[in-house]
């Protein structure tokens, strides 16, 4: 078991012990998850507006943008919500493909990071405003990286 696995083992065990349940108890990995993810579709929509120009290339750059706000809101709920610092792992590259498959992938994760946050609003209820507020921008995300797509095919 590494450092990582064990810590999130106590983790578990001492909200156990504190009354809390087991959805409260996994939220801190459940946002470390998502900002992980939208930390790798920022690098990916930065890697993929370099390939692009002009209109095409400011909305990814805007959308990485975005991501990367998105990251920072939720590294800021897990302090919040834990006293520590979370040690951020280096997104991995993006995927190497075509454009209009690194369109449809983007896309994709998009979705699934919607749906991310739908599940962390319904695990947070206090937070749940904020959840709901990034599942709305990530639909609306994947629907302009889909149009772009759109347009090139």
């Amino acid at each position: 078991m590494d450092p990582e696995q064990e810590q999130a083992v106590w983790r578990r065990v001492n909200a156990a012990g504190s009354g809390l349940n087991a959805a409260q108890a996994l939220l801190p990995e459940q946002l470390e998850q998502q900002l992980l993810a939208e930390r790798e579709n920022a690098q990916a929509a930065r890697t993929l507006s370099d390939k692009l120009r002009g209109p095409e290339r400011n909305t990814l750059r805007r959308l990485a943008s975005e991501l990367d706000r998105r990251a920072s809101e939720l590294k800021t709920q897990y302090y919040l919500l834990t006293g520590r610092q979370l040690r951020l792992k280096t997104p991995r590259p993006a995927l190497r493909g075509t454009v209009p498959e690194e369109l449809r992938a983007l896309t994709l994760r998009l979705r699934q990071s919607a749906e991310a946050c739908k599940a962390l609003a319904a695990a947070f209820s206090s937070e749940e405003e904020r959840f709901f507020r990034m599942e709305r921008e990530s639909k609306r995300q994947a629907q302009t990286v889909a149009e772009l797509l759109r347009g090139r095919l």
